[in-house]
C-alpha cells in the first residue's frame, strides 16, 4: 500500500523544510496528532533521531515510534516505524514550484511477517481512509505553514 498526497505553500523549500522538521510543533500544526515525545534529545534532527507520535485514531489514541532514516536538506526526510509485522515508511519530499514549495507527503506499508502478508487484502480495504487521513494532515500543514513566519 503506497499512498501520496501533495500540497503547495508560498514559502521557499529551505523555509518549508525547516518548518516541517520542527516535529515538536506538529501537534499545533496537525490536528490528528495529540503529542510528540522526542526519544533522542541528544541527537539533532537527522538520521537516527527518534520520537513517539501520538494520534487520535477514531475514539482512541495510538502511539508509534518513528526513526528518521534519511534527510536530504532541503528536499527530503524519510522516517520509519514498525507495528503489526509491518514496516511503515513515511516521507516528506519538497520541490520548488512557482514562488513556493510543492510538498509531497507519502506513506507505504511493507509487510515483514507471514501474518502481515496475509492481512494485506484487509489493509487494501483501509487504503481510502488512510489516504483521507494523510490528506487531512497535508491540509493542516498547508494552512499552518502558509501563515507561519
Amino acid at each position: 500500500m503506497k499512498i501520496e498526497v501533495t500540497g503547495w505553500i508560498p514559502r521557499p523549500p529551505g523555509e518549508a523544510f525547516e518548518a516541517l522538521c520542527d516535529i515538536t510543533a506538529w501537534p499545533e500544526r496537525i490536528s490528528g496528532i495529540t503529542r510528540i515525545e522526542v526519544l533522542t534529545p541528544d541527537i539533532p534532527f537527522g538520521a537516527g533521531f527518534r520520537f513517539d507520535e501520538t494520534r487520535q485514531m477514531g475514539k482512541r489514541e495510538e502511539t508509534q515510534t518513528f526513526t528518521v532514516e534519511k534527510v536530504e536538506i532541503p528536499h527530503l526526510f524519510q522516517m520509519t516505524a514498525e507495528a503489526f509485522g509491518t514496516k511503515f515508511v513515511a516521507w516528506h519530499r519538497l520541490e520548488p514550484e512557482n514562488d513556493g514549495t510543492r510538498i509531497h507527503l507519502g506513506f507505504d506499508g511493507i509487510p515483514q511477517t507471514f501474518l502481515a502478508k496475509l492481512m494485506m487484502p484487509l489493509a487494501k480495504l483501509m487504503e481510502k481512509s488512510t489516504k483521507a487521513q494523510l490528506q487531512a494532515d497535508m491540509d493542516d500543514l498547508v494552512r499552518a505553514l502558509s501563515k507561519a513566519g
